[in-house]
């Protein structure tokens, strides 16, 4: 019988940036929470679980699941917040900071 492998927990650095402030459920804090979890506070994943950095993704990467005109209100949105230097609102559940942009390459070379 041959001994599993562990399963993988991608996060690129830049993930944390996605800064939605903490009365949104995307709170930068969620995914350190996750990966503190992961690597202290679950004795019984160690070796289990392992968190790998991916290389960041291209705007191509995100086209080939988002269509242009998403992207393009998503880039306008994150420049929005970043002049305005709090997170900006896409709809009443969507928020992005001036830094989302970046965390969502990062996110997107998670493959």
């Amino acid at each position: 019988m041959s001994e599993s492998l562990p399963t993988a927990f991608f996060m690129h650095p830049s993930a944390v940036l996605h800064d939605t402030g903490w009365g949104h459920p995307e709170h930068q804090g969620r995914l350190r929470a996750i990966a503190s979890a992961l690597k202290e506070d679950l004795v019984a994943l160690h070796g289990k679980v392992i968190q790998v950095e991916p290389e960041a993704g291209s705007e191509e990467d995100v086209a080939l699941v988002h269509d242009g005109a998403l992207i393009e209100t998503v880039r306008e949105a994150v420049d929005q917040a970043r002049e305005w230097g709090q997170p900006a609102a896409i709809d009443a559940d969507t928020r992005v900071s001036g830094a989302s942009w970046e965390a969502a390459l990062g996110t997107v070379g998670a493959r």
